[in-house]
C-alpha cells in the first residue's frame, strides 16, 4: 500500500487490517510506529520504485495478492504482485492499464473527470 502516511492510505491500512489482510505499508520512515498501531504488519520506507519492490519482495518473496497505489508510483510496482494479483490506484486524471506488461486487462470501465482523484482501475497479472 503506497501513500500509507496520507489520509486515504491510513484509512486503507485500517480497512485492510480489519479485513484480516497482511498489510505492507510504503510510507515516510517517521510514520512507522503509528502505521503499526493502525494495522501495518510491515512498513517499507518510500523511495525509488526499484527499492520499494526489493524491500517488499524481501518480506514477501512470493509476492503480494494486491497493491493499493495511493502515491501514484504506478506500474513499476507490478513486480511485487503474485500471478492473479490485483493492482488498484488513485489517479489524478484518466485511467490506463500498464502497457507492455502482463497486467493489461482492466476490470470494468474507468472514466474520471479531468483533475479528479478517485479509485481508478484494477488489473490482474498473469494469464
Amino acid at each position: 500500500m503506497t501513500g500509507a502516511s496520507a489520509v486515504v492510505g491510513r484509512l486503507a491500512v485500517q480497512y485492510a487490517h480489519a479485513a484480516g489482510l497482511r498489510v505492507v505499508a510504503v510510507a515516510h520512515e517517521g510514520d512507522e510506529p503509528e502505521l503499526r498501531v493502525i494495522g501495518a504488519d510491515h512498513v517499507v520506507p518510500r523511495g525509488i520504485p526499484e527499492d520499494i519492490v526489493a524491500k517488499v519482495r524481501a518480506g514477501d518473496p512470493d509476492g503480494v495478492d494486491g497493491v493499493f497505489d495511493g502515491a501514484l508510483v504506478g506500474e513499476a510496482l507490478l513486480p511485487v504482485l503474485k500471478d492473479g494479483g490485483v493492482f488498484a490506484a488513485l489517479a489524478p486524471t484518466g485511467c490506463r492499464s500498464p502497457s507492455g506488461t502482463s497486467a493489461s486487462r482492466p476490470y470494468g470501465p474507468c472514466r474520471t473527470p479531468p483533475g479528479s482523484r478517485r479509485a481508478c482501475g484494477r488489473w490482474r497479472t498473469g494469464s
